[in-house]
């Protein structure tokens, strides 16, 4: 595919700060440098608003990174009447770091043409070539939906999952594209279709893309991608749905149900998929799911694996049984999941890390497994911060196994039934490590502190900071990605209108500039 040459807008973003924090136990000191990867864009909401951050670092490069969110930049700013979305205009946002993370610049390219419209300047702030596919498939329009995930493979590709939300056509259809870039995530190319075209009862939501990276692997530079295909509504058909590339992205397999797609009140919910692959080449695709055990109804994480290159899959299985924290939590609105955050060592060691709440507070949990899934030790607490309950955590291994990091955000655990408002919780972002296959270091906290009720979704009616958190490592570092809400400040019509005591809000009448200024923000983490 002929790549699509863009403009690259040197936006830097230059907020890293280079702090020591000490731990209780472990490692003594961390060294923590934040930066916010995405364009400074205080005002007005919605432009101001990002979440859902994905990160990947490229192995022929150590100061290359590659980030992306849900960015609402090019969207116009709230009327009279409210903050819808609009047609045609892309949200799914690229940063770029070539120095380690201290520093990001925001991709940019003229809006039209090929590319979807803005409402910020001229240039579009998100993925290229999205009216160009929408040609292509014969639809009015054709914008990338965000939930990003990015990955590298060996040779320093990046690969970028996306959501497309096709407009005009179909009321919430939703395809899944990749696109490529071969120079860092300067430039991308036209986004390939990893789905079948249009299907009016067909939702794709919630994906994941991983790129078999293993030197060792026989399978190495296939690219796979699995998402959540909510067939008819809610609660109608939900499998895990999966597609794969064996030329670089070019093209992608057919969809291929890899769980049953039943959705009742005793089995199913099938959600936040998490593909990662084994040195030798297996594929392990894990997912939160609704299951029987004994009789009796629970969540666990499941998961299928494939020894041929997903071409086959095995019958689901348990990992570990959750008991999923509340959506919302006690004294917010945002909701909130026990999605997996997955990784596999250079020795095969499967590491699943959680948010489970089975203690009454969210703390992250692990199990793992080192046969290849036949067997998992118990989950248990790895991060927990106290007063605290922890939501949309990660886990990372190094390169050389010497590492497994978790990091995760963390709100403040208040008793059932307190109502959500302005200052009545704060989260931060945190992290802990284990070298040498030692026992976890205390929590480091890596964030300034934020209040989500300055967050909002586009219809007001709750905090909103999307559905997960990502983090990678090196042998030497850990980055963890995360939404940031220090910079954004609460309205009181608009908690009014949540808490039902008022009307819809005029927000640019009722609300300072900065309402719902939700950013996000890296934490370079060497312990």
């Amino acid at each position: 595919m002929k790549s699509l040459r863009s403009v690259w807008k040197p936006l830097a973003v230059t907020m890293g700060a280079l702090v020591a924090l000490v731990a209780g136990a472990g490692p003594a000191q961390a060294s923590v440098v934040q930066s916010q990867t995405n364009l400074v864009q205080p005002a007005p909401f919605p432009q101001n608003k990002q979440n859902e951050p994905a990160i990947a670092q490229n192995p022929t490069d150590a100061t290359n990174l590659v980030a992306g969110a849900n960015d609402e930049i090019d969207l116009p700013g709230c009327t009279t009447s409210g903050c819808p979305f609009v047609t045609n205009v892309g949200l799914s946002g690229v940063y770029v770091s070539h120095d380690g993370g201290a520093s990001w610049s925001q991709f940019s390219a003229a809006a039209g043409g090929d590319n979807t419209a803005s409402f910020n300047g001229g240039n579009i702030h998100t993925l290229p070539g999205f009216a160009k596919l929408a040609r292509q498939l014969g639809v009015p329009g054709l914008a990338s939906d965000g939930d990003p995930t990015i990955a590298f493979a060996l040779d320093g590709t990046a690969y970028y999952g996306s959501l497309a939300g096709v407009r005009g056509v179909v009321t919430n259809s939703e395809l899944i594209t990749v696109s490529r870039s071969t120079d860092g995530g300067t430039t991308w190319s036209d986004p390939v279709l990893a789905t079948s075209r249009t299907n009016p009862v067909d939702f794709n939501d919630k994906i994941n893309l991983w790129v078999d990276r293993s030197p060792s692997s026989p399978l190495k530079g296939t690219v796979y991608v699995s998402w959540t295909l909510f067939q008819g509504g809610p609660g109608r058909a939900e499998p895990i749905a999966f597609s794969r590339s064996t030329d670089g992205g070019r093209t992608f397999s057919p969809t291929q149900q890899l769980t049953p797609a039943h959705n009742n009140s005793s089995i199913g919910g099938r959600q936040g998929s998490a593909i990662r692959t084994a040195p030798n080449g297996d594929v392990y695709v894990f997912f939160e799911s609704g299951t029987q055990i004994n009789g009796a109804k629970t969540d666990a994480q499941m998961f299928v694996k494939s020894t041929d290159g997903g071409v086959h899959f095995s019958n689901q299985a348990v990992a570990s049984t959750v008991v999923p924290i509340p959506s919302p939590l006690p004294g917010t609105s945002f909701r909130n999941d026990s999605f997996p955050s997955v990784d596999i060592g250079p020795d095969g060691k499967i590491y699943v890390a959680w948010a489970d709440f089975r203690s009454g507070r969210g703390k992250v949990v692990l199990t793992t497994s080192s046969d290849g899934g036949g067997t998992w030790t118990g989950a248990s607490p790895v991060l927990d911060v106290a007063g605290r309950s922890a939501f949309f955590p990660g886990v990372a291994v190094s390169p050389n196994g010497q590492k497994v990091t978790v990091a995760t955000q963390a709100v403040d655990a208040m008793a059932a039934g307190t109502h959500p408002g302005a200052g009545v919780v704060h989260y931060d972002s945190y992290l802990a490590e284990s070298v040498s296959g030692g026992a976890f270091s205390s929590e480091h906290k890596i964030s300034a502190s934020s209040d989500p009720d300055g967050s909002s979704t586009n219809g007001l009616t709750a905090q909103f900071l999307g559905d997960y958190n990502t983090l990678i490592s090196d042998n030497d570092h850990a980055w963890f990605i995360w939404t940031d809400a220090r910079a954004a400040t609460p309205c009181a019509a608009v908690d009014a209108f949540r808490a039902g005591t008022g009307g819809v809000p005029n927000v640019p009448a009722s609300c300072l500039g900065t309402f719902g200024n939700t950013d996000i923000f890296v934490g370079r983490v060497r312990l």
